[in-house]
C-alpha cells in the first residue's frame, strides 16, 4: 500500500502544480500596482440610466474591493482600464419596454499586452424595469472586479 502511495505521489504533486498555474486571462489581469484602476462606462440613456449612474456602480464595486477608482478621462497612454457600455432600444411605448445589452471588459491598448485575453462580462434582456438592468449590470461589474482581485491577490 505504501509503495502504491509513493508511486503515485509525484503524479498528484505535478497535477496540483498545474492547477495552481494562472490562466492566460489571469496573467492579462495581473498588474504591478493593482490597487488603482481607470474605468469608464457609457450609454444607457434610452433606458433612462445615465452614464454617471453606471460609473457610480463601477466606482462602488471597486471601492468595495479596496481598489482606488480613477475616472476623470482615460489618458491615451493608459494601457489598462475597465470599460463598460450599455445599449438600450425602445421596444414598446405602452408600457415602456426596452431591450438592453451591455458589456463590461478590461481593455489593453498596448501591443505588449495582447488583447487575445480580453473577456467580456455581458448581459442582455427585455424589461420595463430599469432596476433590473441596473442589478444585472452591477452583478457583471462585481464578477469582473472579483476576477481582477483574484488575479492580483498578492498585491492586496
Amino acid at each position: 500500500m505504501i509503495r502504491l502511495l509513493v508511486r503515485f505521489l509525484p503524479f498528484f504533486l505535478l497535477r496540483s502544480n498545474a492547477l495552481a498555474e494562472p490562466t492566460a486571462y489571469q496573467k492579462f489581469l495581473k498588474k504591478e500596482s493593482p490597487k488603482e484602476i481607470y474605468y469608464l462606462a457609457q450609454g444607457g440613456l434610452q433606458c433612462s440610466i445615465s452614464s454617471s449612474q453606471l460609473n457610480e456602480i463601477i466606482r462602488q464595486e471597486l471601492l468595495r474591493q479596496k481598489i482606488r477608482p480613477v475616472r476623470e478621462v482615460i489618458p491615451l497612454e493608459q494601457e489598462f482600464y475597465l470599460y463598460a457600455l450599455l445599449e438600450c432600444d425602445l421596444q414598446s411605448v405602452n408600457p415602456t419596454t426596452f431591450a438592453y445589452r451591455f458589456g463590461v471588459q478590461f481593455n489593453a491598448q498596448s501591443a505588449a499586452t495582447p488583447r487575445a485575453y480580453h473577456v467580456e462580462y455581458t448581459g442582455l434582456g427585455v424589461t420595463d424595469d430599469r432596476e433590473v438592468v441596473i442589478q444585472d449590470f452591477r452583478e457583471s461589474v462585481h464578477e469582473a472586479v472579483l476576477d481582477y482581485v483574484e488575479a492580483n491577490l498578492d498585491g492586496f
